[in-house]
């Protein structure tokens, strides 16, 4: 496929969407949304796109490969270290994350206040809670522990 392809051309004009979306700002609810909705449309496009193309979705794949590392070449793992750095979030082992990650918004579990979650009415009411705040903006994420 040529780059006069129209498919390598959109492949590139969705390249460069990814990386102008708006940044995730919580003082901005409405630039998070603009990001919310526009990372949405662009993973879509890609999907699409690497429906329709073979060579599109091998070369998506070929460099997620590159992405992911190799084990046992430290060295080329350094695109992928260099990803995790631009998150918002921090990983860590879960061993030692209650030590390396001193951050407010991580909590140990143990520190929660207990929910009798078994219960169907108290079930529904926190859900509905947790949508009420969803739906009036008030929530920009949400942490699920277990499915």
């Amino acid at each position: 496929m040529g780059p006069e392809d129209p498919r390598c051309r959109e492949f590139h004009a969705l390249r460069n969407a990814f990386r102008n979306l708006p940044r995730f700002d919580p003082e901005d609810p409405e630039k998070t949304q603009a990001r919310l909705r526009d990372k949405e449309n662009c993973k879509w496009q890609l999907a699409r796109l690497c429906g329709e193309s073979p060579e599109i979705r091998r070369y998506v794949q070929e460099n997620l490969i590159v992405l992911n590392g190799e084990p046992g070449n430290p060295g080329s793992f350094d695109l992928l270290h260099g990803l995790l750095e631009v998150q918002f979030f921090r990983l860590a082992y879960w061993r030692v994350a209650s030590d390396e990650i001193n951050y407010r918004r991580f909590f140990d579990v143990n520190d929660l206040a207990c929910l009798r979650m078994e219960d169907p009415e108290v079930f529904d009411a926190a859900h509905r809670l947790v949508l009420a705040l969803i739906a009036a903006g008030k929530v920009q994420g949400l942490r699920i522990d277990h499915p």
